[in-house]
C-alpha cells in the first residue's frame, strides 16, 4: 500500500485511484468512486475528505423494529452479539448480491447504496434496487428461522430507499466511502412509515421506478403520507406492494 507521506512531500492536492478495498495507490491520473470519474481532492491533514464533485445514488435504509425493549430482555453478551450477527451479516450479504456497497450500520440498522444508479437511465439498476429490496423482506422468515434455533427474540425489520444527490466522502484511517447529504437524511427519517416487513420509498426514487415496464408486473404503490422538510416544505413517501 501506497500511503500519502511516502511520496516524500506535501501536496495540498492529492490524487488518489480507488482499486480495491484493500489497496489504495497514490496516483498522477483521475479516479473513481462507484462508477463515476471524481476530481481532485483538497487534502488538509483532516480525518474526514470530501471528493470535489457529488454524485446521485439510490441510498437504503433496513431497520429493526422496537430492537431497544427487545434487548432489553436479553442479557446474555454473547447472544445480543449473535442477534445483530444474523440480522446485519443477512443484510449485508443480500445488499451485495445486487451489487450494493455497505455504507456503515446505526444503531440497529444498516445502510447501503447502488454505484450502479448513478445512471438514472439505466433500468436494470433500479431493478436491482427494488429486487433487493424484496428478497431481504423475503428473507424474513429465513432469519427468525435462525433466532428460533438458537433461542433468540424475533427479529422484524423495515425498509427505507431513496434517490438523489449525495457528497461522497472517506476517511484516511478506513477504505470505505461515506454518503452525506439531504437524501441520506430523508431515507433514515422515513423509515418509520413503513409497515413491519414492508418498504417505503421517496419521491426521488418513486419518480424513476413507477415508469419501468417490469414493475407494473410486480408491483403497486400506496401513498404513504409526507415527510415535512424545512418550515414550509413537504416530501410525498410512498408504501411498495407487492
Amino acid at each position: 500500500m501506497c500511503h500519502l507521506f511516502d511520496l516524500g512531500f506535501e501536496p495540498r492536492k492529492v490524487l488518489i485511484q480507488y482499486y480495491h478495498p484493500f489497496e489504495l495507490f497514490c496516483k498522477t491520473g483521475p479516479f473513481t468512486v462507484g462508477l463515476t470519474p471524481m476530481k481532485y481532492i483538497d487534502y488538509q491533514d483532516d480525518e474526514i475528505y470530501f471528493y470535489n464533485n457529488s454524485n446521485q445514488f439510490c441510498v437504503c435504509y433496513v431497520d429493526i423494529i422496537n430492537s431497544t425493549d427487545i434487548l432489553s430482555k436479553v442479557d446474555n453478551s454473547i447472544k445480543l452479539r449473535r442477534y445483530y450477527s444474523i440480522f446485519l451479516n443477512t443484510v449485508a450479504t443480500t445488499a451485495k448480491e445486487f451489487n450494493a456497497k455497505i455504507i456503515k450500520n446505526i444503531g440497529d440498522g444498516l445502510i447501503y447504496y447502488f454505484p450502479e444508479t448513478s445512471d438514472p437511465s439505466s433500468d436494470l439498476a433500479f431493478q436491482k434496487v427494488m429486487d433487493c429490496c424484496f428478497m431481504l423482506i423475503n428473507s424474513h422468515r429465513a432469519i427468525n428461522l435462525k433466532t428460533h434455533d438458537e433461542h433468540l427474540p424475533e427479529i422484524t425489520y423495515r425498509i427505507s430507499a431513496d434517490y438523489g444527490r449525495v457528497e461522497v466522502a472517506r476517511s484516511l484511517s478506513s477504505f470505505n466511502d461515506d454518503l452525506f447529504g439531504t437524501t441520506m437524511n430523508i431515507c433514515a427519517r422515513m423509515n418509520h412509515l413503513a409497515h413491519a416487513k414492508g418498504l417505503v420509498i421517496g419521491s426521488g426514487l418513486y419518480q424513476l421506478v413507477k415508469q419501468l415496464k417490469y414493475q407494473k408486473i410486480y408491483y403497486s404503490f400506496k401513498r404513504a403520507g409526507n415527510l415535512r422538510i424545512g418550515l414550509n416544505k413537504t416530501y410525498p413517501i410512498y408504501h411498495v406492494l407487492s
